[in-house]
């Protein structure tokens, strides 16, 4: 399988192979990732990472030997390790040995990570960290990762969530600039908030995106996240689901000869599965049911 020289360079650089990268879901315009091979015993001539990029181990365990600036350091290999690098951190030679794994690889290329943080933070840059235990970082990460590999089945918009989360959280604790979001979290207006609302019910049964949203509120996506859940109290995601599923119930009892299959995706669901398990945490009741009960 080909790859292009960025992943292959940030791939030695984390001292794995490069392996397998994502499918890509037609919905998916996220951050690049990829699994890598972390194999049983390899030696490379590392590299420069072009962009600043995580690796989070999910399997395998073993070593890591990265020499940089002429200094060789050794690492562990254990699933939840992760290391972290700059834009430009140099790896002259990698070797790693130990039992065949895999590794959740994750670029922050500037060019998509800049606009989505610019209110907060004008210039993002990643501390250089190669051995990191974080849970709620790898939490983070492994989310992603299963909604993008397994194309998005709880639609597009929660793993658009999720990345701002993860960035957010990234800036915050791992930046090596000027960290912290330096805007407070002030709540919309009440234009604001009618306007918000109404692009939100028209657009119920579309592919509502934060950073559409966002822009009709000329912010940043992730600013104005924050903004939207000290306003709403939720984050963007659970409110549209809310407003989704109000409107699936009254369409459920209103129009009798409409399936489910239907109904769902008329509301903007991303398939019947995912309706109805949100249905019935939300209701208790499957839709089918709640439907009888009218």
């Amino acid at each position: 399988m080909n790859h292009s020289p960025s992943v292959r360079r940030t791939a030695a650089a984390h001292g794995c192979q490069a392996s397998t990268p994502l499918a890509r879901h037609v919905g998916w315009g996220g951050l690049p990732m990829s699994l890598e091979r972390l194999p049983v015993e390899q030696e490379v001539a590392g590299g420069v990472l072009p962009h600043a990029a995580i690796g989070l181990i999910r399997s395998g365990t073993g070593k890591r030997w990265l020499t940089t600036a002429g200094r060789t350091q050794e690492f562990r290999s254990a699933p939840g390790l992760m290391a972290m690098g700059a834009a430009g951190f140099r790896v002259d030679h990698a070797r790693c040995a130990g039992k065949v794994g895999e590794v959740i690889l994750i670029q922050l290329p500037s060019v998509l990570v800049n606009p989505l943080l610019q209110d907060d933070l004008p210039t993002f840059e990643l501390s250089t960290c190669l051995e990191l235990i974080d849970p709620s970082l790898s939490h983070l990460i492994g989310s992603l990762w299963e909604q993008a590999a397994d194309g998005l089945p709880l639609g597009a918009m929660y793993s658009e969530g999720l990345t701002l989360a993860l960035l957010g959280y990234l800036s915050h604790k791992y930046s090596a600039g000027k960290s912290g979001a330096k805007n407070v979290a002030s709540k919309f207006g009440s234009r604001d908030r009618a306007r918000l609302e109404s692009a939100i019910s028209e657009n119920l049964a579309g592919d509502l995106r934060i950073s559409t949203l966002a822009q009709t509120a000329s912010m940043s996506a992730y600013h104005f996240t924050r903004v939207f859940k000290a306003t709403y109290g939720l984050p963007v995601h659970a409110y549209v689901l809310d407003r989704r599923i109000e409107a699936a119930s009254k369409a459920l009892r209103r129009n009798p000869d409409r399936s489910v299959v239907e109904i769902a995706a008329d509301c903007g669901f991303s398939s019947q599965a995912h309706f109805t398990d949100v249905f019935r945490k939300r209701t208790g009741a499957t839709p089918a049911r709640w439907r009888r009960a009218a």
